[in-house]
């Protein structure tokens, strides 16, 4: 049996419900995301910090670049492809979140509850990131680590999947509550 020497996980930053107010205070949200972010912030020891509807397309730029050497009907063609997609958001359809109290479990809960209910339509992952303190200019690292969850829109802004996703996340909050009672 292997023993430890050592705990790692008191090297992992802890959100708390003050860290939690601080970032839901005055937070802009996209609205074609907003029933999302609700959702997961409706889960106590859950707290967004970054989302985006999506709905821009990763060619904007090399179309805006392209297209005025084009004949008119590639112009138009390009035109008519691209009017659904909105110039200024970023492609990605996305929600960021961390989990309060080290109650990672719950997350990875959720992501599996997630996925049985919607598949493949959505990536759920974590990512591992150096913790720090901005001042100004520079970053000075604390030496932890954040672990920020997230879920993305494999085929970008898709209004109906945001309101599965959304309902499912409610869902799978209902489950939790009720189990705990």
């Amino acid at each position: 049996m292997n023993t430890r020497k050592k705990n790692f996980f008191k090297y992992v930053t802890m959100f708390n419900e003050e860290d939690k107010k601080f970032f839901l205070e005055g937070a802009e949200i996209d609205e074609g995301i907003k029933e999302v972010v609700d959702a997961i912030n409706e889960i106590d020891d859950f707290v967004t910090m970054n989302s985006c509807q999506g709905g821009g397309h990763a060619a904007n730029d090399i179309i805006k670049f392209i297209v005025p050497s084009q004949p008119n009907e590639v112009k138009e063609f390009v035109k008519d492809l691209m009017k659904e997609y909105d110039e200024n958001h970023c492609p990605n359809t996305y929600v960021d979140f961390y989990v309060l109290y080290h109650n990672y479990r719950l997350a990875e809960e959720l992501f599996i509850f997630l996925k049985q209910k919607i598949g493949d339509n959505i990536e759920c992952g974590l990512t591992f990131e150096e913790d720090g303190n901005i001042n100004e200019e520079t970053f000075k690292a604390t030496g932890e680590i954040i672990y920020r969850y997230g879920i993305q829109a494999i085929y970008g802004y898709d209004i109906e999947l945001l309101e599965d996703l959304a309902k499912s996340i409610r869902e799978f909050k209902t489950l939790i509550v009720n189990h705990n009672e």
